[in-house]
């Protein structure tokens, strides 16, 4: 994080620099008011950067269930959007909305990103840089395994991409499990 934010005001000051060399100083061009205005941007995040890792492994771990949270929602409004006829859903209306849900292995994700956060929560130190990272690192695998699990289930759907994400989504997180609880 703190090299991502240090990167970030580091390519603002060079992409204002560019603009000044280029522009004339007599007249303020919308550019340098843009560029200028990406560097306050990118120092403005530097006081929010976690101050330990625990701290910022927290933070993580909450973008990621955030992440998850929505494309959940936005699964569920595609599922209510969609003609039963179109493929999205196999099975009869009658189905239990829940297992619907929980074929899409979102609320699995969901549960095992906020049992990590509770675990690093609890047994955390801050002075564990990297079992943090190995922590924020697997935490990471899981958003774009629900991503690709997520696209799997628009139609055209192929059953068998489908099953192939979800086995890839399950591995990470058992993966994840295990490494949270050594």
């Amino acid at each position: 994080m703190v090299k991502s934010a240090t990167l970030d005001i580091v390519e603002g000051m060079a992409q204002l620099e560019e603009v000044l060399l280029i522009t004339p100083s007599q007249s303020p061009e919308n550019s340098d008011l843009i560029s200028c205005n990406s560097v306050w941007v990118a120092c403005q995040q530097v006081p929010q950067i976690p101050r330990d890792n625990k701290a910022a492994a927290l933070l993580m771990l909450t973008k990621n269930v955030d992440f998850v949270k929505d494309a959940h929602e936005e699964m569920e409004q595609a599922v209510e959007e969609c003609d039963p006829n179109c493929g999205l859903l196999n099975d009869s209306e009658e189905d239990n909305h829940n297992d619907e849900d929980e074929v899409f292995g979102f609320l699995t994700s969901k549960a095992c990103l906020k049992k990590m956060q509770i675990l690093v929560t609890e047994n955390g130190k801050k002075d564990q840089m990297a079992q943090l990272h190995d922590i924020v690192d697997i935490s990471d695998e899981i958003c774009p395994s629900v991503d690709d699990l997520a696209l799997t289930i628009y139609p055209p759907i192929c059953h068998l991409t489908v099953q192939i994400n979800s086995a890839k989504l399950v591995t990470v997180l058992r993966k994840a499990l295990e490494m949270t609880k050594a």
